[in-house]
């Protein structure tokens, strides 16, 4: 049997695209893209799974156990998601580099794309992604630094409508959507910055949707993979995803809420516009100064 592609591993903060690109890059015929498994969170699965007991955190059980089910029993129903529970409870002892051996293992001949968030936040769980996969090329894809902040309190306003939405605020009281921003976007390129040439590559998450034909033939060849027109074709499709829906009642999610809602990708053209906020704004508190020289680090001026 042939080699499998390398990983592709999405880097990018939250409500930046991450989730449609995901899909779309993981529907090329040699891969598969995955829902956040958020395996780099933690040592072993058992701490992982000790930390998603309760609350909000329960939820990001979903993107591991939808993985497991799939890729041991080809579908995700009730039943296959309560053995791939049992499967991690059996295997709680298994280190991160262990659990995604063995996704990568199940997955081939395919390649796997992979992206949680929650890998984002220090720059030490970066380097368990690279210790676990030191083949992967790191894709990092970004957002206007405004337009994230913007669609994070949109999202809480939302949540607060809902009566859903008390932890969100007692969280932005100490961590603001800016603050978020700062943090996640800082360690990504600190982490980027230490990897050897052609491992990395940054694209605006704006210009890949734009043109989104483009973007893929150049991914593709970036990771060596076909760049034929069926294969391109197949990438437009992210709805063809097998975790591009609402899972079993254990497992819903995986993926961004609203990305599930509507799993299509539109082909409209994505605009980028010029930053609002400016250096020379006499009230910029520190928070969104430093947003500021990020955006602008990251092309958005």
């Amino acid at each position: 049997m042939p080699d499998a592609p390398v990983p592709i591993v999405i880097l990018g903060t939250g409500r930046s695209f991450t989730s449609v690109i995901n899909c779309m890059i993981g529907q090329h015929p040699a891969m598969i893209g995955l829902p956040e498994t958020n395996i780099f969170r933690d040592e072993t699965l058992g701490q992982l799974w000790d930390r998603f007991q309760s609350g909000i955190n329960r939820l990001r059980r979903a993107g591991l156990l939808r993985t497991l089910a799939y890729l041991h029993d080809g579908a995700q129903t009730d039943d296959t998601i309560a053995a791939a529970e049992s499967f991690i409870q059996s295997h709680r002892h298994w280190t991160y580099v262990q659990a995604a051996r063995h996704i990568t293992e199940l997955a081939a001949p395919r390649g796997i794309v992979e992206k949680s968030i929650s890998s984002c936040r220090e720059i030490t769980t970066l380097k368990r992604v690279r210790e676990a996969w030191p083949n992967a090329r790191f894709l990092h894809i970004t957002r206007h630094p405004e337009a994230i902040v913007q669609s994070m309190e949109s999202r809480i306003d939302r949540a607060v409508e809902k009566g859903k939405g008390k932890r969100l605020l007692r969280m932005t009281d100490h961590y603001s959507p800016s603050d978020y921003y700062n943090v996640f976007s800082s360690t990504i390129l600190e982490f980027m910055a230490t990897l050897p040439p052609g491992m990395g590559m940054n694209i605006r998450g704006e210009d890949f949707l734009t043109d989104a034909r483009l973007y893929s033939r150049q991914i593709c060849e970036w990771v060596g993979l076909s760049t034929d027109d069926a294969a391109i074709e197949a990438m437009m499709h992210p709805e063809q995803n097998p975790f591009a829906v609402i899972g079993p009642d254990a497992a819903k999610r995986g993926l961004s809420a609203s990305f599930l809602e509507n799993p299509t990708y539109s082909g409209k053209p994505v605009a980028i516009k010029p930053m609002t906020l400016s250096l020379q704004d006499a009230d910029l508190d520190e928070s969104r100064r430093r947003m500021v020289i990020l955006g602008n680090r990251l092309g958005y001026m």
